[in-house]
């Protein structure tokens, strides 16, 4: 998880190097908030007896593999965590719990991921 921080802070200092940082900057943190909220939603759902939707779950994978081609900018261990991510959502949401947590890709470690680089650029 650390690398994944520093690899956030890393891309926004590059970004403030090249004098883009808001689009760029906003960019990043846009496509990985949506990308984790629209997750949220959308298992939320499902635990509430929703039907399963293969175009939304499509849609989801399209926001991770966004934020994958924005996160290449930097030798990032979450390029490879938000490709398997989109991953995941394309073969329909289907992988265990345990195989979720060994890549590092279950929603609460992408969040806590997003939180820290948060605060760490907020200091």
């Amino acid at each position: 998880m650390i690398n994944g921080l520093v690899s956030i802070i890393k891309l926004i200092r590059e970004i403030r190097k090249e004098g883009d940082e808001t689009e760029a900057d906003c960019r990043v943190f846009d496509l990985f908030t949506k990308a984790l909220n629209d997750s949220n939603s959308y298992i939320q759902s499902q635990t509430q007896g929703a039907e399963s939707s293969r175009d939304k779950e499509l849609e989801i994978a399209e926001l991770w593999r966004l934020l994958a081609v924005e996160l290449r900018r930097v030798d990032s261990p979450l390029v490879r965590r938000a490709w398997n991510k989109s991953q995941y959502w394309i073969r329909g949401a289907k992988m265990e719990v345990e195989e979720l947590s060994a890549k590092g890709i279950r929603l609460y470690q992408m969040e806590a991921i997003l939180e820290n680089a948060i605060r760490r650029i907020e200091q």
